[in-house]
């Protein structure tokens, strides 16, 4: 699946672009503070080709992606319109 293709069905899972409130990442993680959590299908995300795992923390759903980490990041700062704090 193409990094444009599956940052947009992570933010379809996450309930839409509306619904995220906040967003950070790591190495290996997208961290996404949401606004809803019962609009976030956690079960269909974890069945995305190229998602390690999912956990859900509060508000805040950490998802895995390994080394696809930092691209799909990016789509995410560019389609939130959101600086990236972590470059």
């Amino acid at each position: 699946m193409s990094t444009s293709d599956l940052s947009l069905e992570i933010l379809n899972n996450l309930g839409g672009m509306e619904n995220i409130e906040s967003m950070s990442n790591c190495k290996t993680r997208v961290r996404v503070d949401v606004i809803d959590n019962k609009k976030v299908d956690i079960e269909s995300m974890k069945k995305l080709y190229g998602v390690v795992g999912v956990v859900p923390f509060g508000s805040q759903v950490q998802i895995i992606l390994g080394d696809r980490t930092h691209e799909i990041a990016d789509v995410f700062f560019e389609k939130l319109k959101i600086k990236n704090a972590n470059k």
